[in-house]
């Protein structure tokens, strides 16, 4: 009887091993794994041109009409746009979830990254594919 006891005890000290290693008690792990290899599945959430062109006009050192260029042919307009090759949002910022969490389909957020990228390319859309080509 102290034997199984003790076999017990050491089962239930060892779970947060088991869990690491997907033993029986590993759902916690399973849903955990989950949140950090899958996107979440959005609704669509699309701006009108007048939203659109609001958020692009908080920043002044950039042609807005090319930002907005940029947004169509990227995401439509969807806010919560993912594409397969792992970009989201507005801007389709590559690897955004996993980056910024669900704050990159803040459209806000989403755009201050774009600008942020823009400035940081030295003021060219490269990177931005869709529209590879035309902008750049």
């Amino acid at each position: 009887m102290r034997v199984k006891e003790a076999e017990e005890r050491e089962r239930n000290r060892n779970q947060g091993s088991n869990m690491a290693t997907g033993g029986d008690n590993s759902a916690h792990f399973v849903m955990a794994q989950m949140d950090r290899f899958s996107r979440p599945i959005l609704p669509e959430r699309w701006l009108s041109e007048e939203e659109l062109i609001a958020l692009l006009s908080r920043y002044t050192d950039w042609p807005i009409y090319e930002a907005r260029m940029v947004v169509v042919a990227e995401s439509g307009g969807n806010a919560n746009a993912q594409s397969d090759t792992n970009d989201d949002g507005l801007a389709q910022i590559h690897a955004g979830y996993w980056k910024y969490g669900m704050a990159i389909y803040d459209p806000p957020q989403n755009i201050g990254l774009m600008h942020w990228k823009y400035v940081n390319n030295g003021y060219t859309w490269q990177g931005w594919n869709a529209v590879k080509g035309v902008l750049w």
